[in-house]
């Protein structure tokens, strides 16, 4: 059954009517009989005066202040302010006129306006000066949040403990011991700042304790029975606000109401989801403020559904929360988003059936258990670990528009759950798709790009880009750092891979030629350029898991004849297959994803050629399992059964996992290329790893070869030579003497000197973990060398100043190096320039005191070519 409108509400906003300096600010006050505002201006040291200007109030109203919090919900707010009436009062019955009051008095306390038989409004004060703070717990059977205010010399507790739903009325009144303590591992003997009087369950009375003007609030730990029961850390309030379309709403915390900060709006009309009509309920404003919602709060409105001027929207946060998210290609496509509200967890996302043209609603379940690799699991009616919710997902037909879906679980540990189920029960034919679960705890997918300046002898980052992407909230965050002047950004298609050593890691040759400008390139161009030296800017757009993902994507940024460059990778994991391309075509096809999950695009980076032909040939690309037949006659990787009829480039989660070049295109010889591809996942249940790759001509439809995908790990390690040796031929001499490849060798672009004679390089080795074992054996990686090579005679360090260093620009040979370059190594390293990079500059002169720096500052230039 709907619940009643309210007839008593409290309204607590501050928003932008509280100074920074908090000298004064406005509450808002509604009720059925009451309606207006409070104002609280501190005039003195601890000295606060209460004023009011009302627009509608009962001749007989009168003021109290009571120790107790009145925590905001429109629900049970007549509820609330009844229970904070029961506990002591600081003073009551007071007249409604000009009150002084102590701040340490009226912070966390409540005020209520009424008369002994009825009350009209009322609302807990928070003073903008005292950060509002708490911990919060769900440890069967008690649930909820301590707030803490830190004055003085005092700290004030507002409880709102009371025990889950299942376990009212079951257990009596009880009181429990708790303390401050350091850490919450090994509660039992950490050392305690503070320990306070007893808390009861299901009480919101205040409790103020003499703690000292030292003492460190770090966590909060409650005992049962004389036992640590549950710990928490103390974590500061942050406000929280929600959008949609002009509409956004702010909640500065648990005790107050919602103030629109957007566009005007004459009524609020909230339902379940967009579909769900007979949910809609109509909600009034009171000047900018909407007191029947809450974005704080059991009864939150994250999540759910506006109507603005007939139009449906998903009232998303604009601030980060735990949550774990999980794709489904088909037969359902789309993503499906748990969110840790710290009430209740939240299921969102939308769903399309790739087959129906109804839509429908199916039950939603949660397991701590992984997703099968072959068919999902029958709905589980006895798991006792699951958390269920029927018709909570939104299915919607395969030509309707997508719709936003809501579900509200009970509070669960959510980074122990593993997989998701999705079932339509009342189908005749079972009709299933399950995956497993990303556990995101900030919120968020993160990327960073660290743009580099490289020499020969060092790789300074000059700027860093990071980009959070919000699956729940379906907006990324780009975070830009800069540390030097910049004019001017280019995208390019590859990324830096140090295993190029034909040229600069800015040059063409490595990071490829200018990519067409993606739409977000427009905004980190602006805020690189033109921002200050840390921005921020939010972007409506998935940019790191949706179509126009910035994976393996560089930039190239520039001032004058200052170049950095860098790409966007995951900070974390990646796991890596590769297949070898030898025979009648040599190369290789390397796939990555990120560790955590197979929901996000796949980052494939290929280079193939035909051994003594220089033209461009077009190659079709598929994932094959072969088993008993041949490479020729195995089937595409298929393990969703998808109809091949419904594949395209435009719609790439509608073709089986193996067809690469229907939803990705052919793939070209004689260059190394990168792109990103979705729904091809290197790890998890249906994983192509152990597959192979099968190239076929264009033109003949002949299968040219099959190649399997194997999994690949890196080591590093140091590698100390002679200075006298470019890059490209220590790149060939590791690759003959550990029988690899020349991409499964990168080598640091600049290097350590030693002595005068040697130079120390960070080298990788891409290999499988057997063979790497093996690698490591024949390298001695404490002594940087080679187990069966001499020691080196490196001589003594000679100085080297940075004025003999240049900076390379990403595609210049400079005159001297040039010099120092042998015929072939001349051809490579001009072969892949770009027209604007055609010509060939002269190194600027510097200057030294040192002519033996001079040459030797040279010489390192020379050899990196």
């Amino acid at each position: 059954m709907r619940r009643a409108a309210p007839l008593l509400l409290l309204l607590y906003l501050t928003g932008a009517a509280v100074n920074a300096d908090d000298s004064a600010f406005t509450i808002p006050l509604y009720g059925e009989k009451l309606k207006g505002f409070v104002t609280v201006e501190n005039v003195a040291d601890d000295q606060y005066v209460l004023s009011f200007k009302m627009d509608e109030m009962p001749d007989d109203t009168r003021l109290s202040l009571h120790m107790s919090s009145a925590p905001y919900d429109s629900g049970v707010m007549p509820e609330n302010c009844r229970r904070a009436r029961k506990t002591p009062h600081i003073f009551r019955n007071q007249p409604i006129e000009d009150t002084t009051v102590q701040g340490s008095q009226l912070s966390g306390h409540t005020l209520i306006l009424g008369t002994p038989e009825s009350i009209y409004a009322c609302t807990t004060v928070i003073l903008g000066s005292q950060p509002l703070m708490a911990a919060s717990f769900h440890e069967d059977p008690i649930q909820g949040p301590i707030h803490i205010i830190r004055l003085k010399d005092k700290v004030r507790i507002l409880p709102d403990l009371k025990y889950i739903p299942h376990y009212e009325g079951t257990i009596g009144v009880e009181f429990i011991d708790w303390a401050f303590v350091e850490s919450c591992e090994n509660a039992q003997n950490s050392n305690q700042n503070a320990v306070g009087m007893e808390l009861g369950v299901d009480s919101r009375a205040t409790l103020t304790i003499e703690t000292g003007v030292n003492i460190s609030l770090f966590n909060f730990q409650i005992f049962r029975n004389g036992k640590p029961f549950a710990c928490s850390p103390i974590v500061n309030v942050e406000r929280r606000s929600i959008k949609a379309a002009g509409l956004k709403l702010v909640q500065p915390h648990y005790y107050v109401a919602a103030r629109n900060v957007g566009d005007k709006m004459d009524q609020l009309k909230i339902r379940e989801d967009c579909l769900d009509v007979a949910t809609e309920t109509p909600h009034s404003p009171f000047h900018d403020y909407f007191p029947t919602v809450s974005i704080f709060g059991p009864d939150t409105i994250m999540f759910k559904s506006v109507v603005l001027n007939t139009t449906c929207h998903a009232l998303r946060p604009t601030f980060p929360l735990p949550s774990a998210m999980v794709n489904f290609f088909h037969p359902t496509v789309g993503r499906l988003v748990l969110v840790d509200t710290d009430d209740r967890i939240i299921l969102t996302g939308n769903l399309r059936s790739l087959t129906d043209k109804d839509a429908a609603r199916a039950t939603v379940q949660i397991s701590p258990k992984p997703a099968p690799s072959e068919e999902c699991p029958l709905y589980l009616d006895d798991c006792t670990d699951c958390f269920t919710v029927p018709d909570a997902a939104i299915i919607v037909g395969k030509d309707d528009d997508a719709v936003s879906l809501i579900g509200v679980l009970p509070y669960f540990k959510l980074s122990e759950m593993r997989s998701v189920i999705v079932d339509l029960q009342w189908t005749e034919e079972p009709f299933r798709v399950c995956a497993n679960l990303t556990y995101l705890p900030g919120g968020a997918l993160q990327v960073s790009l660290a743009a580099r300046r490289y020499t020969p002898v060092s790789s300074k980052t000059m700027a860093t880009v990071v980009v959070l992407e919000y699956p729940a909230n379906e907006y990324s965050e780009v975070v830009v750092n800069k540390r030097a002047e910049i004019s001017a950004v280019e995208a390019h298609a590859r990324p830096v891979d140090m295993a190029v050593t034909s040229g600069p890691p800015c040059g063409d040759q490595n990071i490829g030629s200018k990519a067409r400008a993606p739409q977000w390139l427009q905004i980190i161009d602006a805020v690189i350029k033109h921002g200050k030296n840390t921005s921020t800017y939010v972007v409506d757009d998935m940019l790191i898991s949706g179509a126009n993902s910035l994976l393996g994507t560089s930039l190239l940024l520039s001032h004058e004849s200052d170049y950095y460059c860098g790409t966007f990778r995951f900070p974390q994991e990646t796991n890596r297959l590769v297949a070898k391309i030898d025979g009648e075509l040599t190369g290789y096809v390397q796939m990555s994803q990120y560790a955590m999950t197979g929901d996000i695009p796949t980052e494939v980076s290929y280079s193939i050629t035909r051994p003594n032909s220089t033209e461009t040939e077009f190659l079709q690309w598929e994932i094959v399992s072969v088993t008993n037949e041949t490479c020729e006659e195995a089937e595409v990787f298929n393990p969703f059964k998808v109809e091949s009829t419904v594949c395209s480039d435009e719609k790439p989660s509608q073709c089986a996992i193996g067809d690469l070049s229907t939803k990705a295109g052919d793939i070209t010889t004689g260059r190394k290329q990168h792109l990103s591809v979705i729904n091809l996942p290197v790890s998890g249940v249906r994983s192509v790893r152990d597959k192979m790759v099968r190239l076929s001509s264009t033109t003949t439809n002949e299968t040219i070869g099959c190649y399997r995908l194997l999994l690949m790990e890196d080591a590093t390690f140091t590698w100390m030579v002679y200075s006298n040796q470019s890059l490209i031929a220590l790149q060939s001499l590791m690759a003959q003497r550990l029988h690899l490849e020349h991409f499964q060798i990168a080598l640091e672009y600049n290097r350590e000197l030693v002595g005068g004679r040697c130079s120390s390089y960070r080298v990788t080795v891409l290999e499988s973990n057997e063979r790497l074992a093996d690698i490591l054996f024949i390298f001695d990686v404490e002594n940087k060398k080679f187990r069966e090579d001499a020691e080196l005679i490196c001589g003594k360090q000679e100085e080297l100043t940075s004025s003999t260093t240049t900076t390379v620009g990403p595609t210049t040979t400079t005159a001297s190096s040039k010099a120092y370059l042998t015929p072939s190594d001349t051809s490579t390293s001009t072969s892949g320039a770009t027209t604007k990079s055609s010509t060939t500059t002269s190194q600027q002169p510097v200057k030294s005191s040192r002519s033996s720096s001079i040459a030797l500052g040279i010489l390192l230039c020379a050899l990196y070519w």
